[in-house]
């Protein structure tokens, strides 16, 4: 037997006798490490901090987020053509009902 077919039968033998691979056998160090990242990211968020600034980098972000979210808010609550304001359509119709009475005069 030459030196390639030993090393073929030793690699067959090998193959073999590992367990078939499953997508759920990485699964507890995928989570152990994204968990780990996620705290180191956090932890470094919350105490570094900018160049003349008094808020940590998590601060600044949590305050981006809220405003972010009050933005977004507001929007939905509607003010003038782009919102849901009820109001605004009820006004349009009035200021054409009174566009239309001066042009009939």
């Amino acid at each position: 037997m030459s030196v390639l077919d030993q090393a073929a039968a030793r690699l067959e033998r090998a193959r073999s006798s590992v367990p078939p691979a499953s997508p759920f056998s990485q699964l507890g160090d995928i989570v152990r490490t994204s968990v780990a990242c996620l705290a180191l990211a956090a932890g470094f968020a919350g105490l570094a901090r900018r160049p003349g600034s008094n808020l940590s980098l998590l601060a600044e972000l949590q305050l981006g987020w809220q405003r972010l979210c009050y933005s977004k808010a507001s929007l939905r609550r509607g003010s003038g053509p782009g919102g849901a304001d009820p109001d605004y359509f009820r006004r349009l119709s009035e200021q054409a009902e009174a566009e239309e009475a001066e042009q009939r005069r």
